[in-house]
């Protein structure tokens, strides 16, 4: 074995680690009309106004935002008139599907030149394949059912996600949903499950590009693994809920702070997750004792 070349050595420690995709995930914003509280308590037009705010001054900045439902509360085309003016300017490219509080055809009429959107013969989802020049492909899913919470992944949207995989078997692939395939122990928010499970696995046993799956829906940060995919809920925007598992556990929403997350891609770890929250808005203090060489980096 030759020698150990120190200084090669130390020279390759100290370069950057590469970034080479930046996905910010924002879910469950829960917009409503002016004047109308969510929850009767929570002014989620100011919460999401924050955290639009806090991705707007990262640097670098995020290659995609990603929206994985619950836009409006209640189904009110403003909702989605305030939503689309509170993005518009913010130089990243967003796309979004719809989660249990949404309405499919509202958002199209918003959004009518989104990816998805455009209404086809014997399809009402709105899901679609984002095939840019990124590292990894992302699809999103839609997990809706107009007649009530529940989310639902149909024969046909699993069709339509098989034919989709097909079509790059070779490429890192990220699923974006609203509804979780997974039960959390949440009684409360386990009750409007994900219908289709079975098959989703079943799928993604024959497609082992899709790298990882990220939900909304639960308004909390949960993180587990389903048929041999990282998969995880985002903390909402809007309100959280109350960690209650089992029959007995607490049940109903937690005032705190919005939160986002942020999912970081490169070509040496797979996907690195953090959850941001602006609770904490203080900005960042240097460590008394960091290493000065770091910091001359």
């Amino acid at each position: 074995m030759g020698q150990i070349n120190e200084s090669a050595c130390h020279a390759l420690m100290k370069q950057p680690r590469r970034l080479t995709m930046l996905i910010a995930q924002i879910t469950d914003i829960h917009l409503t009309p002016d004047g109308v509280f969510a929850q009767g308590k929570i002014q989620t037009e100011e919460q999401f106004a924050q955290v639009l705010a806090a991705i707007k001054q990262l640097k670098p900045q995020p290659d995609v935002l990603l929206f994985t439902g619950d836009i409006a509360d209640n189904k009110q085309p403003v909702a989605y008139e305030k939503f689309r003016r509170m993005i518009t300017g913010i130089g990243i490219p967003c796309y979004l599907i719809p989660g249990n509080h949404d309405d499919r055809a509202m958002l199209r009429a918003a959004f009518p030149d989104h990816p998805g959107m455009s209404a086809r013969t014997g399809e009402d989802f709105i899901q679609y394949a984002i095939d840019e020049d990124f590292p990894v492909r992302l699809i999103g899913l839609d997990t809706h059912r107009p007649d009530n919470d529940k989310g639902d992944l149909s024969a046909e949207k699993l069709a339509w996600l098989e034919e989709t995989l097909s079509e790059q078997p070779d490429k890192p692939t990220l699923i974006f949903m609203h509804h979780p395939p997974f039960l959390t122990g949440i009684d409360e928010m386990d009750y409007y499950n994900l219908a289709g499970t079975e098959a989703f696995a079943d799928l993604l046993q024959r497609h082992k590009q899709v790298v990882r799956i990220i939900c909304g829906h639960v308004h909390r940060s949960i993180q587990t693994v389903f048929a041999g995919v990282l998969t995880s809920v985002a903390p909402a925007c809007a309100f959280t809920q109350a960690l209650g598992l089992g029959p007995d556990g607490a049940q109903g929403f937690i005032l705190e702070a919005p939160k986002y997350e942020l999912h970081l891609w490169n070509d040496r770890d797979n996907f690195i997750s953090h959850t941001v929250n602006l609770e904490y808005n203080s900005g960042a203090f240097v460590y008394p004792t960091h290493d000065a060489g770091f910091a001359s980096r």
